[in-house]
């Protein structure tokens, strides 16, 4: 008995970790995710068949596996159900369903999809904190670390990185480190890094790290690149609502209308920004700003159902 109530925790866990595994904007191929919990690839069907059964929808693209954020689109929703909505969903499901056994089933199975995403919340939570915690170690000894299994949208490809850290992005989402093969200083995700291993090896190449600036979009590079923008009351709101840190560079007007200056390292975000609302946004300053627009815009590849938005993330380096 006692046996087979470990054989069950571990099945559970392996569950649980898939969750974690699948979260994210970035899937992760059939292959990798088995060998990560440590199943066959047949086992590993067969879990994401049951995550559907308790309600979670799974989204294949491009050959690769992730969860779909059902509130994703509800800007500032609550991701769990408060314990009044929970006793409300008691009620409607004790009012409307008369078969006694089937309002104990959809009760039992709801409690227990709610159990289940606090838990895989409260797991990704300690995965993440452990990787801060293993890189902030690194930074102080002054050691190198192995970024294990780290997925890069660029190349499309999953590697085992050794970097020398120098700094976290605001907030913490990404390490920004030298990689040691090519010597160059880059940023690397937390949510694309399976595992952190702290390294008996010193820094060799201190002289090569680079502090850089972060912009009020959370890009970080070299330079200063002037940026001038006339915006409709519609586009100045956005702004604030999603770049909060840029309200200092922003101008607005009485009837809502604004205009942008500032000087950024780097045109991807805001770049990113313009091309997401095509005619609220006019360039008044920034040939070089104009130029990557035009670039950008030539190199879309239009598909059906994929926004050009959608488009830019999946150009983006590392």
């Amino acid at each position: 008995m006692v046996k087979a109530t470990s054989i069950e925790q571990q099945k559970m866990l392996r569950v649980l970790q898939l969750i974690v595994l699948l979260q994210g904007p970035v899937g992760k191929p059939i292959h990798k995710l088995a060998e990560s919990i440590g199943v066959e690839e047949r086992t590993l069907y067969r879990y994401l068949k049951l995550l559907e059964v308790i309600g979670f929808r799974i989204i294949k693209q491009f050959g690769k596996y992730r969860i779909e954020e059902p509130l994703a689109l509800v800007k500032g929703a609550e991701t769990q159900f408060s314990g009044t909505e929970m006793e409300l969903l008691r009620q409607a499901i004790e009012q409307q369903i008369p078969d006694a056994q089937q309002r104990k089933v959809l009760i039992a199975k709801l409690q227990l999809e709610l159990d289940t995403v606090k838990s895989a919340k409260l797991l990704q939570q300690a995965d993440y904190g452990r990787k801060v915690d293993l890189l902030s170690m690194c930074m102080r000894m002054g050691v190198r670390a192995k970024l294990e299994d780290y997925y890069s949208i660029n190349s499309d490809s999953v590697s085992d990185r050794i970097i020398e850290p120098v700094c976290f992005t605001r907030p913490f989402d990404s390490i920004y480190a030298l990689d040691t093969v090519d010597k160059r200083m880059k940023l690397f995700k937390l949510e694309r890094i399976t595992r952190v291993s702290v390294l008996d090896e010193d820094m060799e190449y201190q002289d090569l790290h680079e502090r850089l600036e972060q912009d009020v979009f959370g890009f970080i590079g070299k330079g200063a690149l002037p940026v001038t923008l006339r915006l409709s009351a519609r586009a100045c709101q956005l702004l604030q609502e999603e770049y909060p840190a840029v309200w200092p560079y922003l101008r607005r007007r009485k009837d809502g209308k604004g205009f942008l200056r500032l000087e950024v390292p780097d045109f991807r975000g805001i770049g990113r920004f313009i091309l997401g609302l095509p005619g609220e946004i006019t360039v008044l300053g920034g040939d070089e700003l104009i130029a990557y627009l035009t670039e950008k815009v030539g190199s879309w590849h239009f598909v059906q159902g994929v926004h050009p938005k959608q488009a830019m993330d999946l150009e983006e380096e590392e």
